[in-house]
């Protein structure tokens, strides 16, 4: 498993290459440092695919930052991301969702983990502010 280091503000874009070394079921870790997330807790995820039948979505606050799977373990606090909305944009499929829990977004570290079961060619992961 690798764990992609993002920023705020700054669409995290993995394409097909990348995406074939997380063959079968996907499940990508996205981490960084806790920068005023109280005011940016939207995460966008894109994919280019029209629908999904499975798509979970999860947040970890953290301490320290999540470098290795081992490190996964040592999360504060975490959530399960509920759907906020899914809208359609040519050939992509963009799912919004909503930090919710304190307890998670006041850490210093948060780690996202996206996990879909179908083949993709595109993703990409952007937090920010709701607007």
């Amino acid at each position: 498993m690798k764990i992609y280091n993002i920023t705020y503000m700054k669409e995290a874009i993995l394409n097909k290459p990348t995406l074939k070394q997380h063959e079968g079921i996907y499940l990508i870790i996205f981490a960084l440092e806790n920068e005023d997330l109280e005011n940016k807790k939207l995460i966008r995820v894109k994919l280019n695919k029209k629908y999904f039948l499975e798509m979970h979505v999860a947040a970890a606050g953290f301490k320290e930052r999540p470098t290795t799977e081992k490190e996964l373990d040592n999360e504060v606090s975490s959530e399960h991301l509920k759907l906020k909305s899914s809208t359609k944009d040519g050939d992509y499929t963009i799912n919004e969702f909503l930090l919710e829990n304190p307890e998670v977004y006041k850490q210093k570290y948060i780690a996202i983990a996206v996990e879909i079961n179908e083949s993709v060619d595109f993703m990409s992961l952007y937090i920010g502010s709701e607007s």
